[in-house]
């Protein structure tokens, strides 16, 4: 008789209990997608040791490890030889039939290396931004100027980091490389992604573009039969009744930081309500997490979102809730500073038939069409930002909705391509 095949292992950087952010979203997509085939899987996530109490478990197959933030090496990206062992015993028992890691943030680069190495079954990574490429939080814009960044090279990352030597990096970048070789395949989320790390230096055939899918609902969306009648399950309508002058509905979603440009958003609805032919016409709608930012922007965005004002902050958000909150917006808006990758926002406004105004760089200016599925702005622009909100309130108060939006992919769609990725035999999982 033969043996049941182990589990395909997933390893995120975070558990979506603690952290909301789109990698470890993607990665628990992804282990949904396998247990929904009927296919074994687990779900091993590191986790601050601070946070070890707060992590809720949905399913039986998941693991939280223990790891201390001031023990992580962030340039070249080693965990401490603790956290391997901890997750080599749990991977031990488990004897997996494949290893998927979704980023290697906190993990370790070196961890992932060890992994590997000591179990002779398929191995990915997912790369979900430009880490390995950039020190500068993976975002490749400059520091401290957080202008774009359009190539790497050890002379001009010294430039931005002189405390470490263009030696350092040329360290870094071969160590990271021979890693990213040894394992079985790459996986990125955007085409643009994919591009950036072929130039870098990675083999075009090692790589493969996987789209994300999102965990609750696939080609179609909850309420895709009220969008077809003209109007969503929280009374938002394609278009205003006649003679309603309600204030167009614009959604952000997703963190407040320094690089999602929240403060592009501000700017350019302080030039909207500047004009007082347009005040009142639009409410842009925050939800999200504000984490690492300035008190003085902490302080004007608390303003600015005072009851009455045109900006309303509706706090943190649960991803089964994000379908019917953004149908109850016209529009979706980001505003990021850096080239992004693929937000799985874009993939649920597509799924919620919303279109998305958005920077016309990276990943986001690939996913998003101009004129057909969104709108795009000058990057880092945020009068051309206004000016894009302005058009798009003029199709709102005219009745113009004529955006299309490409059909989304179910977990399960993710977890398929995944194992075509892994190339795995139907006896392997």
């Amino acid at each position: 008789m033969t043996a049941k095949p182990g589990p395909i292992v997933v390893f995120s950087h975070a558990h979506p209990s603690i952290s909301k952010g789109g990698a470890e979203v993607s990665a628990y997509t992804l282990y949904l997608g396998l247990l929904r085939m009927g296919r074994s899987a687990a779900f091993v996530a590191t986790c601050h040791e601070a946070d070890m109490a707060k992590l809720r478990f949905d399913t039986p197959h998941e693991y939280g490890v223990p790891f201390q933030p001031a023990a992580y090496d962030h340039f070249f990206h080693h965990a401490e030889p603790a956290l391997f062992d901890a997750m080599h015993d749990i991977v031990s028992r488990l004897r997996p039939s494949a290893l998927v890691f979704h980023h290697f943030l906190y993990l370790g680069i070196n961890t992932v290396r060890r992994l590997s190495a000591s179990f002779s079954v398929p191995s990915a990574l997912v790369l979900h931004e430009f880490l390995a490429i950039c020190h500068h939080h993976g975002q490749m814009v400059t520091h401290p100027q957080k202008k774009l960044c359009h190539r790497a090279g050890a002379a001009l990352c010294a430039s931005c980091f002189p405390e470490h030597p263009s030696d350092e990096f040329n360290v870094r970048k071969v160590s990271l490389l021979n890693v990213l070789a040894s394992l079985s395949v790459l996986i990125s989320p955007s085409h643009f992604l994919a591009r950036r790390f072929i130039d870098w230096g990675i083999g075009e055939d090692k790589l493969v573009v996987i789209e994300n899918g999102l965990a609750g609902h696939g080609t179609t969306a909850p309420h895709a039969a009220a969008e077809s009648a003209g109007a969503d399950a929280v009374g938002r309508t394609a278009a205003p009744r006649a003679g309603d002058t309600s204030p167009m509905v614009v959604g952000y979603f997703g963190q407040i930081n320094p690089f999602k440009g929240i403060d592009q958003i501000l700017d350019a609805m302080d030039h909207i309500q500047r004009d007082p032919q347009h005040q009142g016409a639009i409410t842009i709608r925050v939800h999200g997490n504000v984490v690492g930012v300035t008190e003085e922007f902490r302080t004007r965005f608390a303003k600015a979102s005072e009851a009455g004002g045109s900006i309303e902050y509706f706090g943190p958000y649960q991803n089964t809730d994000v379908i019917n909150l953004m149908q109850a917006c016209d529009y979706i808006v980001m505003a990021s500073k850096w080239w992004e990758n693929s937000p799985v926002v874009i993939q649920e406004a597509f799924a919620a038939k919303r279109p998305i105004i958005a920077p016309n760089i990276g990943g986001m200016a690939e996913k998003i069409i101009d004129r057909v599925s969104g709108r795009h702005f000058v990057q880092n622009d945020p009068q051309d930002l206004a000016r894009i909100l302005l058009v798009c309130e003029r199709e709102y108060r005219a009745g113009r909705n004529n955006y299309e939006f490409p059909e989304t992919i179910s977990a399960i769609d993710m977890a398929r391509s995944y194992i075509d990725a892994l190339q795995l035999s139907p006896n392997q999982y």
